[in-house]
């Protein structure tokens, strides 16, 4: 065999592992970027379901408060207010405060989202004392739907 046809199937060879390198590391960066999407996605998730908890409980009374709201914004949010939220969600959140999903329909999403191990529970428990005491009073209503939380989250 010639050095010119040793020298082209070498060179053949380099690029057929160049390229396999190179496939290797885009279909990692692929994955990687698929992780963290699902890692937003459920952060955000669970960010709106704080929220329907909330909003579900400063409604026990027939009435959703401005400082209710306010109080679960701070809470449910953090620092990142809605700034990083999707409109989407964004949107969602404002729809909860027009029309509050039951208490049932916030323990459905809980469990859809795998949302029910103590860690959350212990969480969601303190954003509903954080609803409750957020307008200086405790309504019957309120105390009821602490009942049904705790007997709900045992």
């Amino acid at each position: 065999m010639k050095q010119k046809d040793k020298q082209k199937i070498e060179e053949r060879k380099g690029r057929q592992e160049a390229e396999a390198k190179y496939t290797q590391e885009k279909e990692k960066l692929e994955q990687e970027l698929q992780q963290m999407l699902a890692e937003v996605a459920n952060r955000e998730q669970f960010i709106i379901t704080c929220f329907a908890l909330g909003v579900s409980c400063a409604n026990a009374d027939g009435h959703v408060s401005e400082e209710e709201v306010e109080e679960l914004k701070y809470f449910a949010l953090g620092v990142s207010k809605t700034d990083l939220l999707t409109s989407t969600n964004k949107s969602l959140m404002d729809e909860m405060i027009a029309n509050p999903p039951s208490l049932v329909t916030v323990l459905k999403m809980i469990e859809d989202h795998g949302f029910n191990s103590s860690k959350y529970t212990e969480l969601f428990s303190q954003i509903i004392h954080v609803v409750i005491a957020a307008d200086d009073r405790t309504d019957v209503q309120e105390t009821q739907f602490l009942k049904e939380w705790n007997a709900a989250a045992a």
